[in-house]
């Protein structure tokens, strides 16, 4: 159902994040865990892989409350896949 659609989701290292990009990861998709903490969100990308080793995660740092690290994701995703498929606004500043 989910298989190669690329699915951001801010604060992915989180509890809940978290939660989504496994489930994204499961499905097939491709999980981009868009996260300040990439030591954090490195280690569910480790987590994930070892279960699940064909599992497609990207892990990018981004501060939502910081306009340009808002505008670089946006332009490395661009660059990257073209297109995102869905967003998942999960952060807070």
């Amino acid at each position: 159902m989910l298989t190669d659609k690329v699915i951001v989701v801010t604060g992915g290292a989180g509890r809940i994040g978290s939660a989504f990009i496994r489930a994204i990861a499961s499905q097939n998709g491709v999980g981009v865990i868009a996260e300040v903490d990439t030591k954090r969100a490195n280690l569910l990308k480790d987590e994930i892989k070892t279960s699940n080793k064909d599992a497609k995660i990207e892990v990018l740092q981004i501060d939502i409350s910081d306009v340009n690290s808002v505008n670089e994701a946006i332009n490395f995703l661009h660059s990257k896949y073209g297109h995102i498929d869905a967003l998942v606004n999960n952060a807070y500043p």
